[in-house]
């Protein structure tokens, strides 16, 4: 017979675990507990013991239960359950009478821990009702009184259900967990906007955090990854996720946060940008500079300014440009953007004066219009919108034009994942 094992046990049964398993049928310690108990049965009124004989195959024959049980003794389950409980109350008595040191060796001097131990020992019984019977049977051998045993043992069978629950339901959750981890990345690749030109990467060595966290970033940490076997900086939620989807996936050979420092131009002046992070393509060679944004801050002037200065860079070196997050790419806004609804209305309310904090507020609370619904239409339009102070105005020749640089290149990556092969 096939010998299966209990996936879980508690501290009892690491505590009062043998040298020897117990629960192998042919070993010492098994073949002297069923020596023991067939002594004992035998000592029960003769339907009884015929009884429980045939119940746990002491007999020499195969375990019967159910039907077989039913049509053998010519008994119902209540009259058959009679004579279980019965008997159990008569073999009670035997841990009074009688030395039992295989049964007192095999449970141990812990009560706490004697349900475990039993069940452990009969789990090569692959019936369960003939296990459960068996469990109970050693229990009132051991002392236990016979009404007791099924609360007793009932207690540790719900609690040991509940632990092989809650450890499917972590296992589904870390496979659920993985599963998304590995869509999203795939994603990410997919949506990624690459030069014209690419240059092979090995390794991302010449890069380093080029910007410290700032200590007044709530949202902002460090998390230990495995995979570069250092802390990892990050300055939202958004960056962690992404940097941990990074961390987990055998795609990604390498990644670094704040890798490299740019320029950007607002309003005649020299500003400085960090993107979030670059990361190395295992198998491709290849590298990809990562820029992670909630899909509201699409429409802001200056990102398409820094973003713009990014893809600059991306040529330059041969890298490819990702902007957005797992949810949405910016591949996705530009789509979205040029079906806004809000396009006419908002292109109205620029014409007439600039769109102040107030005038802003005024057009959400008349259009019923989120941070998104606005973010497509200033894009739609290439306005100029200003987190700070809050406004939307037609930008400068200079903003226009490296925005349309910006889009341009956005809309030949959108025009080239379109006619790509399903």
């Amino acid at each position: 017979m096939t010998t299966t094992h209990c996936k879980y046990e508690d501290a009892n049964q690491r505590a009062h675990r043998h040298a020897e398993p117990t629960n192998v049928p042919g070993t010492p310690a098994t073949v002297a507990v069923e020596n023991e108990v067939r002594t004992l049965v035998g000592r029960l009124p003769q339907h009884d013991r015929a009884l429980v004989r045939a119940m746990f195959g002491l007999d020499g024959r195969a375990a019967r239960h159910g039907v077989q049980l039913r049509k053998e003794f010519k008994l119902n389950n209540a009259q058959i359950k009679e004579a279980m409980q019965r008997s159990l109350r008569t073999l009670w008595f035997a841990h009074l009478i009688d030395e039992l040191p295989a049964v007192c060796a095999l449970l141990g001097e812990d009560r706490s821990a004697w349900p475990a131990r039993v069940w452990e020992h009969t789990d090569h019984l692959l019936d369960r009702e003939a296990r459960t019977r068996y469990a109970q049977l050693l229990l009132v051998l051991a002392g236990t009184p016979a009404d007791e045993i099924e609360t007793r043992l009932g207690d540790y069978l719900r609690e040991l259900r509940a632990l092989e629950r809650g450890a499917e339901h972590k296992r589904l959750l870390r496979r659920a967990t993985r599963d998304r981890a590995r869509r999203e990345l795939t994603r990410l690749i997919d949506h990624t906007i690459w030069p014209e030109t690419l240059r092979e990467v090995r390794d991302l060595s010449g890069y380093r955090t080029m910007r410290k966290l700032r200590p007044d970033n709530a949202n902002g940490g460090y998390f230990l990854s495995r995979k570069l076997h250092r802390f990892v900086q990050y300055d939202s939620g958004l960056e962690r996720h992404v940097f941990e989807t990074f961390d987990g996936d055998g795609r990604i050979a390498a990644y670094q946060e704040q890798p490299v420092r740019l320029r950007f131009t607002l309003d005649g002046r020299q500003l400085p940008y960090t993107p979030d992070g670059i990361a190395l393509i295992r198998c491709e060679g290849c590298a990809i500079a990562v820029e992670l944004k909630p899909e509201h801050q699409f429409g802001y002037i200056e990102n398409w300014l820094r973003w713009r200065a990014l893809w600059n860079w991306c040529c330059e070196n041969g890298v490819g440009m990702f902007i957005g997050s797992p949810r949405t790419t910016i591949l996705d806004f530009y789509r979205q953007a040029e079906d806004s609804p809000l396009r006419s209305e908002l292109a109205e309310a620029v014409e007439e004066c600039p769109v102040d904090r107030e005038r802003y507020l005024q057009f959400k609370r008349d259009h019923n219009a989120s941070m998104r619904d606005i973010a497509r239409a200033v894009t739609a339009l290439q306005l100029d919108w200003r987190p700070e102070p809050l406004s939307i105005t037609r930008p400068t020749a200079e903003h226009a034009a490296a925005a349309k640089e910006f889009w341009n290149a956005i809309a030949l990556a959108a025009i080239g994942l379109e006619t790509e092969p399903a």
